[in-house]
């Protein structure tokens, strides 16, 4: 027998699939993992566990979808949407309505609440706080129903009615607090294909089967969703006449107003005169002044075209026999989605102009509007440059439009290609000068892409990979790879792709909700050449994803189903914040909640995890696990500062050991110690994988005072694992408790069997 020493430096190439086992020939083959769950990849090289989820609110419906909507980069907000619904969500919390004071609290069966002047409806949310006496309906969410204009009745978020009776009487104080929220048309069953673009405090919508729509939001709690009905924001003049003139045949005259700072044109109003005009005896037109309008454009009739003849800033104009300017023509209103069939499907932004396309009846046809007027879609003719424009692709198949991105040119991404749109080298898009290329045909889900820098990643129609996209100045046009490549076992069965979120900061990680529950994550660095998949899991199923910034940090919001008392419920949870944070605040535990003041052993406002067994960090140290029951839970000692949430484990597996000669790589090995250099890290666990042997956990504990959790270590740690023979011999870190981790990399000593 012999030793040798095998050192892994880093896990940019993360998790491989099975079939590259044998791929030592690949140059990213000594940085990838057989697994990597519940790890982060780092485009440095090393993998921390990843943070876990604070609990925000149970959802209203049983499937939702969270879309970000972000004014600027210190507001903003994730969209809860779900059956005709949409409620909000600020930096970790629902936004609710302002407070009413609770008037009284009768607790019979069931409870019933005095609020005067109320105006809820059946079935909202209300939250209840600072109640004197019944304190156990304080700091939780209840539905009601409407019992009289000033009295609602309470029942838990399941629907059932809250039997109050046996609950301390009501003495005073509390206030109620509805949980804002307003209707939608959309069905859970069609969210998947909701589109959306998004323009300072408005969003634009998308949907094959419902007329588009626009999200404002004026202030927190006061949004609102209608339809567009792609009319100018000013309004034609009213009151047009004519008069004058001499002789001669009848003439026919529009007018539009031409709004102040953006000079959009209005559509025209009309009049007529029966007498032509003349240097002596002019037409005179007179109209009312509109709000908002700057000028005026007037046009006159010449051979079955109306011509510009002038502007006026004032409501009237003379015509002393003005030739009208053919080219120049008053717009023509238009909405081409005005009827079932012809609603768009998508919607983008580029260039100024809002962009809509992929109706049923038109699925490669592309609408935008007139330049810097994203709800106008008129046109003149002959055109104009600022007038709206309309193409169709050209390809060999007929696939749908499913998304834009703007980069320097339009690309639109179909069911069967991708493709690139502009006015032609640094000329802006007009109706005259559309150039349509196609620059790969791999095909696009519905899963909307994501920009990285000036790079787009986007899923395949199957939902099975994830190509990356970007401008190639050797050859003028966008090129990619498939950066699923090496980790496609992800996404086989139930492994789809069913949304997708990019995280710009800490870590650079693109977040995939897959079909079977999991999130596959991709850490992405094209300029470094870092493209590593992990996977995480968690004690229930992810539904949907959506990231905004909050505090200089993109954070995570995800949907989670997890079953409580034996039923399914959606909750929203928060990812936490991982940099930089003492041992204390240590935050590795899904649908968590924290605590933070005086000394105590008992702990209550834990309803959405009751049954379950919680892990427990209690001021830096790891308590037993408890079961939640009312509620509550009872810490093995008292703590100020205690995260309690759902345990999760996070593994680190290496490729089997694979050595160069032929004559060892046939013989069986073990691993008999391990050295990991590790940053900030505590509670490790190391053996060999496969079930080769039991996991030895590092003892840290060296010098802390007593009374004093242990401190996270940052060096290299070297010990002894219990050997056993293996044909694949893997090293197995694991993280069984809620406290970091982060492994740079690792030396393991093997010996060969004889």
């Amino acid at each position: 027998m012999s030793d040798i020493a095998l050192t892994k430096s880093g896990f940019t190439a993360g998790v491989l699939s099975p079939a590259l086992f044998a791929r030592v020939d690949l140059s990213k083959f000594d940085l990838g993992a057989k697994t990597l769950e519940n790890f982060l990849v780092h485009a440095e090289g090393g993998v921390s566990n990843r943070p876990g989820t604070e609990f925000v609110l149970r959802a209203r419906g049983d499937r939702i979808r969270l879309i970000p909507f972000a004014f600027s980069t210190e507001q903003t907000y994730v969209l809860e949407l779900g059956e005709g619904y949409l409620r909000v969500v600020k930096d970790g919390a629902v936004v609710t309505e302002p407070s009413r004071a609770v008037a009284g609290v009768a607790p019979g069966d069931p409870v019933v609440l005095t609020v005067a002047g109320h105006g809820y409806g059946n079935g909202d949310w209300i939250f209840l706080e600072g109640l004197t006496g019944p304190t156990a309906l304080n700091g939780r969410f209840w539905a009601v129903t409407v019992t009289g204009a000033d009295s609602v009745s309470l029942s838990d978020l399941d629907g059932r009615p809250l039997d109050g009776t046996g609950l301390p009487a009501w003495s005073g104080g509390g206030t109620a607090e509805r949980v804002y929220r307003i209707a939608t048309p959309w069905s859970a069953d069609e969210l998947e294909r909701l589109k959306f673009v998004q323009s300072a405090d408005t969003m634009y919508l998308a949907h094959p089967g419902y007329a588009p729509r626009k999200l404002t939001r004026s202030a927190d709690d006061a949004w609102s969703l209608e339809v567009i009905d792609f009319q100018p924001s000013i309004a034609p003049p009213g009151g047009l006449s004519a008069s004058g003139g001499s002789g001669g045949p009848a003439q026919y005259y529009r007018v539009t107003a031409v709004k102040a700072e953006t000079f959009e044109e209005s559509t025209p109003a009309s009049a007529s005169v029966g007498a032509s005009p003349t240097s002596g005896s002019p037409v005179n037109l007179s109209w009312a002044a509109v709000a908002g309008a700057a000028k005026y454009n007037v046009y006159k009739l010449d051979n079955g075209i109306y011509g510009w003849i002038g502007a006026s800033e004032t409501t009237a104009f003379a015509d002393d026999n003005i030739a009208p300017d053919v080219s120049d023509t008053p717009p023509t209103g238009r909405n081409p989605f005005a009827a079932a069939g012809a609603y768009p499907a998508t919607v983008g932004l580029h260039e100024q102009r809002s962009v809509w396309g992929a109706s049923d009846d038109d699925p490669q046809k592309t609408w935008m509007s007139t330049s810097a007027n994203y709800e106008n879609l008129n046109v003149s003719t002959p055109s104009k440059d600022d007038d709206a424009v309309t193409f169709t692709i050209a390809a060999r198949q007929v696939n749908e439009i499913r998304h834009y991105v703007s980069l320097s040119d339009l690309l639109l991404f179909t069911s069967g290609g991708e493709f690139k749109v502009n006015g032609g080298d640094e000329v802006a898009l007009t109706p005259s000068n559309v150039n349509v290329k196609p620059q790969s045909y791999r095909g696009c889900s519905h899963v909307p892409p994501v920009v990285i820098g000036n790079t787009v990643l986007f899923v395949r129609y199957d939902g099975r990979a994830v190509y990356d996209l970007g401008y190639q100045l050797a050859v003028d046009g966008y090129s990619g790879n498939e950066v699923t490549v090496l980790a496609k076992h992800l996404f086989r069965g139930e492994g789809r792709i069913r949304e997708m979120a990019y995280a710009q900061t800490p870590w650079s990680v693109v977040w995939c909700v897959l079909g079977d529950g999991r999130l596959a994550a991709l850490t992405y660095m094209r300029e470094h050449d870092v493209w590593a998949w992990h996977s995480h899991v968690t004690e229930g199923a992810f539904e949907s994803v959506a990231v905004v910034r909050e505090n200089d940090e993109d954070v995570v919001y995800l949907a989670v189903r997890r079953t409580v008392e034996g039923s399914e419920r959606v909750y929203l949870e928060r990812m936490k914040e991982r940099e930089d944070r003492a041992i204390e605040e240590a935050f590795f535990l899904d649908s968590g909640l924290s605590y933070d003041g005086p000394a105590t052993r008992e702990l209550s406002g834990l309803g959405h995890l009751e049954g379950e067994t919680v892990a427990i960090l209690a001021d830096g140290g790891v308590q037993p696990r408890q079961v939640v029951t009312g509620g509550r839970i009872s810490l093995q000692t008292a703590a100020e500062r205690v995260h309690v949430g759902l345990p999760y484990e996070a593994t680190i597996e290496t490729l089997p050991v694979t050595l160069s000669d032929p004559a060892a790589a046939a013989k069986r090995l073990r691993i008999h110690r391990v050295l990991l250099r590790v940053l900030a890290a505590r509670g490790v666990r190391v053996g060999p994988g496969g079930g080769a042997g039991e996991l030895v956990e590092v003892k840290q504990r060296a010098g802390e005072p007593y009374g004093t959790p242990t401190r996270p270590f940052t060096g290299q740690i070297g010990l002894n694992v219990a050997p056993e023979w293996a044909d694949d011999t893997t090293i197995l870190v694991r993280q069984s408790d809620p406290l970091p981790i982060t492994v740079l990399g690792m030396t393991a000593e093997l010996e060969i069997g004889g």
